[in-house]
Order: structure tokens, then C-alpha cells, then sequence
């Protein structure tokens, strides 16, 4: 909006109010308040709107309107009108609150303890000792105590100390949103300001303890220390609790995760009025539960969370534009004609003493330079605990209680106003200095030597040599992050200087890749597993006693038995009414499957040869190829076999029109068949595979064929059977979760390539078959390598997608590649038996079985797709696939595979050439930028003409500051010419 549109709009608004005003003046409180709450709201955006135009932040504009419409100043509302609408902040600051505590994750907590220990001491301890001894030494002349006894003055003095020693989570959540910053440094404030607060709210109740012997008679209020101790246990205990019912409910309902948030807020505010409780506190615990103890189904929560109280939404978010606007209509000033001496006083002494905390801290190594430099910037806020003191405060103190309140407030107030004016400085995350010949990051390379500049040791400098002399020079340079943390991503820009009008990246503007229903189904049935096995009790959460081996028990042929089984593709296992029964008969047993058929499957069906011929490639091939490779399933029935259930119900789970619009759902695994424990379980206590049946005329959804069925379900089992080892593997003999979503279906994938080959092992090879398993993979994989900047490596939230699949895939097979002992089969198999039988999961497996840091894992994982079998060019052994080689792979089986629909070549889903051609750009002027995405990376060509002079690289965020460390960014660099 332009500036005198929004000025212009302001003032008819201002208009419009002042009539309301004289109009609506006898109305009851509650209408007036409505009225004067959409005032606000309205006028509060155009004051955004205009602090951005004026390049301030719009907390700024929030405040300063909510501060001139207010009763402090032109009275647009009035007081008791901000009174009313107070449970509306409450509310605000509960869902910021539980974005605050969903950010404060336990193990980086422990990890960064040492300094995240000592910043808060520094904060603490520095302005407590120097505002009270301040204090002490003026109380004189301070008007709250110069009338006061000594011993009275020094109550008043520890007091103030106290309050200097809190701080905002709230406020630091708001300014390092409005900045866009989720770095370390941000989360590290955050995890300080909670810390400071909780420490304080003990440090108050001491304070008042060791004041009633201080004190005049009558002087103190005495049970207010209890009361702040109780304020702080109860609180906590109660949000804790509130943490632990959200959990449930994400886990048994999952739905209508946005207003399920909203009524939490109201009834958190709620609550803790009517109990008597702090609703930051509250709200703070129970995201921090979520965050640590709730199981893998808030990941909803979490996201939501952060779109709505701190994340995408950033402080544009209405619940910023409530807080922040009430905030400032809520403002006293009556009391600053007398206090605004000493309210700046004390102001500027916390300021100073805050920074001086944090340069104290940072005299221990753990502490870095930017929160030694700019920490105590994030720390000056002020608001919910403070505010609770000064309440607290007028208690303790019933002869002056409310002149010292008023102290408080109005220096919290002010410091409101000070962080919102300056958290536009960006000083939380400083801008990056423009790179010279004396940057660090300087890079000498011989051709086909490689290296991995890390921006945040070299301020995200890399410095090329000039090319005095010679053919021209080429650059391979691959921005990555090294990320473990699945969807953790961050905008990123390459280049000396910013674009005038940068293009949107492809990342940007292109959508997602598509998935299929079988892949959806199939991210829902791995993360409803890692949900129960998270709660289940039992065996899958401690080691399992020792097995006694008795003998199996096979199936019988003609066996006829009744299962549950999904009837929805939100199938699970405590919501019965997703599960129904078939009946179904055993009409072909083998030594390791038995494949069972639904008695209610439509005619024609499978005939006894088409049943053999199945029964024959999975009991003869497909079973022994994958235990092989991963290990074995469980047999908690006892019977030693794995059951196909062939059912109507598999071809039902999708209707004709999505089968014909997003693909059908060939069989599934799930792991609740494993699970013997009550609600957690589907009843079927056994190891089951699901399929579709034939259905020549579509009765059930769409049309399948026999040959079809017989085509499909073969290469669907491998798939499945993996994860149904992994499951036995790591929650069944081990007590673990699951594997993570996107290593466990890399791990599928590769047994659909594993399985192939096996069928090149035949004689004579049979080359169609090997085409059938492993068409999807090459098709994944050219979708990934086509943009790879555009897809993450470690992630839950893309696990459906075409794409991403592919990355999957890619990185098991060089994983397999480069770390197998030789090229055999058993050297093969021997690895991935390794990251399977393990408690280790995602990218802590990979490091793990590799020995190999995940980061350098990433780094030559993203080297080798470009150069692995790069014409003309010899790449490093480590930087190689070994079983491909893609260029020639992609054309060649595109010719030689049959379609599957009809059944001649070509096959059109493998890619007709190699996908990844990255722009080749001059490497003095490259300007791009997109987003950094966990585990991935984008791709550019660098060339240097001959003579050409030294040049640098600034890689950064999208706004110029330094990339997060969390996200381990990475500038991999080979020079290929």
C-alpha cells in the first residue's frame, strides 16, 4: 500500500472511531470492546504497513499505533475497553508462547549447555547486582523509597534488581521473526530469555523471603514468595499437561490442527486466569513437552506452530499484530511525569549491564563471537514475567506497592518500544561484509581435485584464483546443506552483490512433484508406524526378553482365516471403523509365503498356474534376495512364512477416477500387524503382506488385468518386505523407532534395484523383468537430478513425492557403492545389513555404518551425481557410482525397456537423457540464489577465460546475513577443466 493511501485511510479510520466514540459511549462494555478491537486491528496493519514503507520493522508500527489510538494518548478506546480485550493478548501470547517452546529441542539444549549456561548467569547475575546496587546507592532521592526506612529500601532495590534479571521469550520469539532469523543465535536467545524467566521467578521468591526479616512491620506481604513459587510449579506442571493432551489428540485425531490451536490459546488464558497462573509459563511448557516428549505425530503441530506463532507467518501473523497492538493501547504513561528520570535510569543501567553479561560470558570458549557481539540485543525485551512481577510487586507491598508497579511497567513499556525500533537493525544476524583477495576460503585447485568451503568459518567467503595463462577454466560449484534435520531448509544467495530485480528460483515458483496414491498411502502407513511404536509399551520400547524357539508352525493349503484390513488410506488401527474384516483362503503355500486370496474376489480371477508362477518368485527369489540384504522379518505367528493376502480391499483403497487421475495402490505393509498391544494393534499378529486382486471390469475401482497384477505385485512385495524387516529389525529385536521416512524408503528402493539384478543372474538374463523392477527408480531419479535444488535429501514432509524418492534411491546406492567392501552381491548385502540391524536411524545411521561424517556424505554424494562418468573427465574414486553410469544408462534402457502399458519399447518413463545440466555461467559475474534444502543442493558450471582475474564468491542468506550453522551449509567446489 502506498504511504499516503495508508496515511489517507488512517485518518478516515480515526474519523470513523471518534463518531463511534460519541455514539456507542452508553453501550455495554462488551460491544464497545468488539467495536474498538476491529479499530485497532485495522489501524494496527496500516501501521505495519507504513513501518515497513519507512524501512522499520512492523512490531514498531503495532505498538506506536496501539500506543496513539489508546487511552495513553489520543483515546480512540478507552481504558476499561483495553481492560475487556485483555484476555484477547493473553490468548496472543499463548500461541506465541507455544511456538517459543516448540523451538527449545532437549538435545541441542544439552549440547550447547556449557554456553547457553554461562549466557544466562551473565544475564542474570550483571543487571541484578548492578540495578539493585544502583538503587541502593539513590534511594534518597528515588520517589518510591526516599520516605521509606533503609532495610525498606533495600527490599525495594533487590526488587528492581530482580525485575532487571527477566526477560521476553515472547518479544525475542516476535523480533528474531520479523527478521527471519532461526538460526543458532536465535534459538540460543530464546532458550536464554526462558531460562532467565524461570530463574527469576525463584529468584523473586527468595528476594521476598530474605525481605520479610529486612522489611518494616507491616511493610511486606510475606505469602506473596510462596505464591510466586506456586505461580511458577503450578504453571509449569499445568502446561505440561496441556503439552501431553495436545499430543494425544494429534495422534487420535489429527485434524483441524489450526483451530484446535486457536481454542488452545483461549483456554489456556483461560485457565490460567481463573486458576491463577501464568499463561507464558503455561504456554511455554507445553510446547517445549510437545517439542521433547510427544510422539513424531506433532510434527503437524509443530509446523502449524510455527506458521501461526512464529515461523512462515513471521510477525505479519495476525497473533503478532494483537499482541503487539494491545500492547500499545495498554500503555501507562500517568506515572512517567514523575518516574521518567529513573525509569530511564534503570532502563539504560539493564542495557548496559546486559551487555556487559554477555562479554563476560564469552570469555569461555563455548560461546561464539556473534552471541558475545549481539546476543545481549536479544535480551533487552521485556514483558509477561516482568509484568507478572510488577503485579506481584504491588502485593508484596501494600503502602507503596503501586508507585513501584509503576516503575516497573513503565520501564518495560519502554524497552517494548526499544527492541521493536531496533530489531530492524538485523544486528541479531549481522549483514556479511563484502569478500576481498583476503577473504578466507581461498581454493587452489588441480583439475578433478574437490573441496567444501563452509561459509560460516570463512564469513561465507570463497576466493578463486586468477587464470593466468592456459585454456579456460571450469568450476563444478555445489551449494548444499549438510543438514540432519528432516525439511530444515533456508532461502540462499551466491554472488558479490545482489541482483537489481533477482528472478524468483525455480524453487520458488515450481510446485512440488506430484505423488501418487501408493506413495501417500505409503508415507501414511510409515508414519502411523513410527507413531505407535512411539507409544506402544511393551517389547517395542525395551529390549525384548529372550525368544524360546519352538517349532513353526507352516499354513496349511486350504486354510481359510479372517483379517483386518484397511479400508480407508487413512487406515489405523484405533479407529476401528478404518479396518474390515476379510475372509480369505490359503490357496497356494510355499516354504517361506503363503498366499492367501479374498473369498470375495471378483471372477475371473488368478488361475492355479498364475498363483505358482507368483508363488514361485516370491518364495524362490524375491524372499531370499531381500533377508539377504536386510536381515529377516519377525515371525511372531510362528508359522515361518510371510503371508500375500490378495483382497478386494487393496483395489478399493482408491475410486476409479483418483486410480485413473493419481495411480492405485498395487499392496502396502503395515506395522501395526506386528504390534500385539490392545488399540495399538490391527488384530492380525502376523507378518502380512497386502495386494490387489484381478478385476477385468473395474467392480471395485479401476480395471486390472491378471497380467497386470502378476507385473506389479512381485516388485510391490521387495519394496514392502524391506520395510517390514526394518520394522522387526529396529523396534521388534531392538529398542528403537522405526527407521526415519526418507532413509527407510531409499533403503525400499534400492531393493526394487537389488531384486532386478537378481533376474540379470538368471539364464538367460531376463532383461524385461530387470526393466519392470527398476523403471520407477530411473524415472524418480531423472525427476530428482532435473532439480535437485528444488527437493530435499532428509525429509518427512516430501516423502511422497516422485522426486525425492529418487534422491532416496540415489544416495542407498552410493552409499552401497562406496562403502561395500568389493562389488559382489555379499559385499553388498553385507552393508545394508548394517544400516538395517541397528538403533541408529536416519542420517546418524548413514554416518554410522559408513564411518563417515554426514556432512562429507553429502558433500561427495553431491559431487558424484554431476561426475561420476562426466565425459572426458576422471573423477576421484569416492566420487563415482559404480553399478551405473547414467549417461549412457538413461538412453540406452529407455530404448530396450518395454512399455509397461504396452508392453514394446521404448519405455517413456525413463528419463531420454541424463537430467542434470547444470548453467554455465562466468564465474566473475554469477548472481543467483534459491533455497537450501537438507541433504540437497543446486548445481552451476563456473568458467574462467584464459587470463582471467581472481574473483570471490558470497554465499549467504537471501537477505545478505550469515547462513544458520544447524543447516550446515556447504560451497562444494571440483574443478573439471
Amino acid at each position: 500500500m502506498r504511504p499516503a493511501r495508508a496515511i489517507a485511510s488512517l485518518l478516515a479510520l480515526g474519523l470513523m472511531m471518534a463518531f463511534f466514540h460519541r455514539v456507542t459511549a452508553g453501550s455495554p462494555l462488551e460491544a464497545r470492546a468488539t467495536l474498538s478491537f476491529g479499530f485497532l486491528l485495522l489501524t494496527a496493519y496500516l501501521g505495519g504497513a507504513l513501518a515497513r514503507r519507512a524501512r522499520l520493522p512492523r512490531l514498531t508500527g503495532y505498538l506506536l499505533i496501539g500506543f496513539a489510538v489508546g487511552p495513553a494518548w489520543l483515546g480512540l478506546i478507552r481504558r476499561e475497553e483495553v481492560d475487556a480485550l485483555q484476555f484477547i493478548a493473553d490468548a496472543a501470547v499463548a500461541l506465541i508462547a507455544l511456538a517459543a517452546g516448540s523451538e527449545l529441542a532437549l538435545d541441542a539444549l544439552r549440547q550447547g549447555r556449557v554456553a547457553l549456561s554461562r549466557l544466562t548467569i551473565g544475564a542474570i547475575a550483571f543487571p541484578f547486582t548492578v540495578v539493585t546496587l544502583v538503587m541502593l546507592s539513590v534511594t534518597p532521592w528515588l520517589p518510591v523509597t526516599r520516605h521509606q526506612p533503609f532495610h525498606d529500601a533495600v527490599v525495594v532495590a533487590l526488587v528492581l534488581g530482580t525485575v532487571a534479571a527477566a526477560s521476553s521469550p515472547v518479544l525475542t520469539l516476535a523480533m528474531t521473526s520479523e527478521l527471519d532469523a532461526r538460526g543458532p543465535l536465535a534459538r540460543a536467545l530464546l532458550a536464554i530469555t526462558v531460562g532467565q524467566d524461570l530463574v527469576v521467578l525463584v529468584l523473586f521468591a527468595v528476594v521476598l523471603g530474605v525481605g520479610r526479616a529486612l522489611a518494616s512491620a507491616g511493610g511486606l506481604n510475606g505469602a506473596v514468595a510462596g505464591a510466586a513459587l506456586l505461580h511458577l510449579g503450578g504453571s509449569a506442571a499445568a502446561g505440561a499437561l496441556l503439552g501431553y493432551a495436545l499430543g494425544r489428540y494429534c495422534v487420535l485425531a489429527g485434524r483441524d490442527t489450526t483451530l484446535l490451536l486457536v481454542a488452545t490459546a483461549f483456554g489456556t488464558a483461560a485457565v490460567a486466569r481463573l486458576a491463577g497462573l501464568d499463561t507464558l509459563i503455561m504456554a511455554l511448557a507445553a510446547g517445549f513437552y510437545i517439542r521433547n516428549f510427544a510422539p513424531v505425530a506433532t510434527e503437524q503441530l509443530r509446523t502449524e506452530l510455527q506458521r501461526e506463532g512464529g515461523g512462515a507467518g513471521g510477525a505479519g501473523s495476525p497473533v503478532y499484530v494483537v499482541f503487539f497492538a494491545l500492547t500499545g493501547a495498554g500503555m501507562r504513561v500517568g506515572a512517567l511525569a514523575e518516574l521518567w528520570p529513573w525509569m530511564l535510569l534503570l532502563v539504560g543501567l539493564r542495557v548496559v549491564s546486559l551487555r556487559y553479561g554477555t562479554l563476560w560470558a564469552a570469555r569461555h570458549p563455548s560461546v561464539g563471537p556473534p552471541l558475545a557481539r549481539y546476543g545481549w540485543l536479544g535480551l533487552v525485551s521485556q514483558a509477561g514475567v516482568a509484568l507478572s512481577l510488577a503485579q506481584l510487586s504491588r502485593k508484596a507491598f501494600p503502602e507503596w506497592g503501586v508507585s513501584l508497579e509503576s516503575l516497573i511497567v513503565a520501564m518495560i513499556g519502554v524497552q517494548s518500544l526499544l527492541v521493536a525500533a531496533c530489531s530492524s537493525s538485523g544486528t541479531t544476524n549481522p549483514p556479511l561484509p563484502p569478500c576481498t583477495a583476503s577473504s578466507g576460503g581461498h581454493l587452489t585447485l588441480a583439475i578433478a581435485a574437490y573441496t567444501a568451503v563452509d561459509p560460516t568459518q570463512t564469513m561465507g567467503c570463497a576466493v578463486f584464483p586468477s587464470n593466468a595463462a592456459g585454456p579456460t577454466v571450469e568450476y563444478l560449484v555445489v551449494p548444499q546443506s549438510g543438514s540432519t534435520t528432516p525439511n530444515d531448509s533456508e532461502p540462499f544467495r551466491l554472488g558479490g552483490t545482489l541482483l537489481a530485480a533477482p528472478p524468483m528460483s525455480r524453487a520458488l515458483l515450481a510446485p512440488r512433484s506430484g505423488s501418487s496414491a501408493a506413495q501417500e498411502f505409503d508415507l501414511h502407513l510409515r508414519r502411523a508406524e513410527r507413531e505407535l511404536a512411539a507409544q506402544v509399551p511393551g517389547p517395542l520400547r525395551a529390549p525384548p526378553p529372550p525368544r524360546v524357539v519352538t517349532a513353526s508352525i507352516p499354513v496349511d493349503s486350504g486354510d481359510v482365516r479372517t483379517f483386518k484390513v484397511c479400508n480407508v488410506a487413512t487406515c489405523d488401527p484405533r479407529k476401528p471403523s478404518t479396518l474390515s474384516s476379510v475372509t480369505a483362503t490359503a490357496l497356494k503355500v510355499g516354504t517361506h509365503i503363503a498366499i492367501y486370496v479374498d473369498n470375495a474376489a471378483p471372477v475371473p480371477g488368478l488361475t492355479q498356474s498364475d498363483l505358482d508362477d507368483l508363488r514361485a518368485v516370491f518364495d524362490t527369489l524375491l524372499y531370499e534376495t531381500d533377508t539377504l540384504a536386510f536381515g529377516h522379518e519377525s515371525d511372531i505367528d510362528q508359522n515361518g512364512q510371510v503371508i500375500v493376502l490378495m483382497t478386494g480391499k487393496v483395489n478399493s483403497l482408491v475410486t476409479a477416477s483418483d486410480c485413473v487421475n493419481k495411480g492405485y495402490i498395487a499392496g502396502y505393509f503395515f506395522g501395526a500387524d506386528l504390534i500385539t498391544s490392545g488399540q495399538f494393534s490391527t488384530g492380525n499378529n502376523g507378518e502380512i503382506f497386502y495386494s490387489i486382486v484381478p478385476d477385468v471390469v473395474g467392480t471395485l475401482s479401476c480395471a486390472h488385468s491378471v497380467s497386470e497384477v502378476k507385473q506389479v505385485v512381485p516388485s510391490t512385495f521387495v519394496h514392502e518386505f524391506q520395510h517390514m524387516i526394518s520394522f522387526n529389525q529396529h523396534s521388534l529385536l531392538r529398542p528403537g523407532f522405526p527407521e526415519d521416512l526418507w532413509l527407510n524408503e531409499g533403503l525400499s528402493h534400492y531393493a526394487e534395484e537389488n531384486a532386478a539384478r537378481r533376474f540379470l543372474r538368471t539364464a538367460p538374463p531376463d532383461s524385461a523383468t530387470f526393466c519392470n523392477y527398476v523403471y520407477g527408480d530411473l524415472h524418480n531419479a531423472g525427476d530428482y537430478l532435473a532439480a535437485a535444488q528444488d527437493h530435499f535429501l532428509v525429509d518427512t514432509a516430501g516423502i511422497g513425492g516422485l522426486a525425492e524418492r529418487g534422491a532416496y534411491w540415489l544416495f542407498v546406492r552410493y552409499l552401497v557403492d562406496q562403502f561395500a567392501t568389493d562389488t559382489s552381491a555379499a559385499a553388498a548385502n553385507a552393508f545394508t545389513r548394517r544400516l538395517v540391524a541397528t538403533t541408529q536411524i536416519g542420517a546418524a545411521n548413514a554416518a554410522a555404518a559408513t564411518g563417515t561424517p554426514f556432512r562429507t556424505l553429502v558433500e561427495q554424494w553431491g559431487l558424484t551425481n554431476y561426475v561420476s562418468d562426466l565425459p572426458g573427465f576422471s573423477p576421484p574414486t569416492e566420487l563415482q557410482y559404480v553399478k551405473w553410469r547414467f549417461r549412457s544408462d538413461f538412453p540406452n534402457l529407455r530404448a530396450r525397456c518395454p512399455n509397461p502399458r504396452t508392453g514394446v519399447p521404448p519405455n517413456p518413463n525413463i528419463p531420454a537423457a541424463y537430467t542434470l545440466v547444470p548453467p554455465v555461467l562466468d564465474g566473475s559475474s554469477l548472481q543467483v540464489q534459491g533455497v537450501l534444502r537438507a541433504g540437497s543442493g543446486g548445481y552451476y558450471r563456473l568458467q574462467q577465460a584464459p587470463g582471467g582475474g581472481q574473483f570471490t564468491l558470497l554465499f549467504s542468506n537471501s537477505t545478505g546475513i550469515a547462513l544458520r550453522t544447524s543447516l550446515v551449509p556447504m560451497l562444494s567446489v571440483i574443478r573439471i577443466q
